[in-house]
């Protein structure tokens, strides 16, 4: 039960204080929107770590330990992105009222593991390119972001199976916090799914 998750428990106390701003307490249309809009966003953000990984960023950052908190929680940080991480980090201080004097240190080790893991990141990334031929990478980014092919060669279909669906999911993710890419998320999400299955059946 102790495990149960500091963070999200923190996260929900946090929303929960805001979705139950009354009416009386805010300027009537306008606040009560940006009240909805920061409700949404950082539900949003905190529904991309798991509770392992929630638990372990939150002892880091306002712990201090552990300082590593692995590969896998790297990769969730980083992908949930820089404004999801910071505004978390920001959500908790404000809620829990934490001491002045501790806030710069707070935010110095929010810094330091959003730094580490994008550094973990783009390590991970290099290491699953390694498993594509240029060509190849070419030619599943062009299906995948631009849709110009309708079908990969069975080379390339090799390869990727050969780096694995968690390689190529990470792959897409990394390059979605583009913003040339998100306005088309749910697409190229779509193709994404269309190549593994392509891939794997080849159908």
């Amino acid at each position: 039960m102790a495990m149960k998750s500091v963070f999200l428990l923190t996260l929900l106390a946090f929303l929960a204080s805001t979705a139950l701003v009354k009416p009386s307490q805010a300027a009537p249309a306008q606040n009560a929107t940006k009240v909805d809009k920061e409700f949404a966003h950082i539900r949003g953000c905190a529904s991309k770590l798991s509770l392992k990984c929630g638990n372990l960023t939150f002892y880091s950052i306002f712990d201090g330990k552990p300082k590593d908190i692995g590969t896998e929680c790297c990769l969730q940080v980083h992908l949930m992105g820089y404004n999801c991480h910071k505004d978390i980090v920001q959500s908790i201080i404000t809620e829990e009222h934490y001491n002045k004097e501790r806030v710069p240190a707070i935010h110095k080790r929010s810094q330091a593991l959003w730094n580490h893991c994008t550094v973990v990141s783009h390590r991970r990334i290099r290491y699953c390119e390694k498993s594509l031929t240029e060509e190849c990478r070419t030619s599943l980014f062009q299906y995948v972001f631009e849709g110009r092919t309708k079908a990969v060669k069975p080379a390339c279909c090799e390869q990727l199976m050969d780096m694995g669906r968690r390689c190529h999911k990470d792959m897409v993710e990394s390059l979605l916090k583009s913003e040339d890419y998100k306005s088309r998320k749910k697409e190229i999400h779509e193709r994404s799914k269309n190549l593994w299955k392509q891939c794997t059946t080849g159908k």
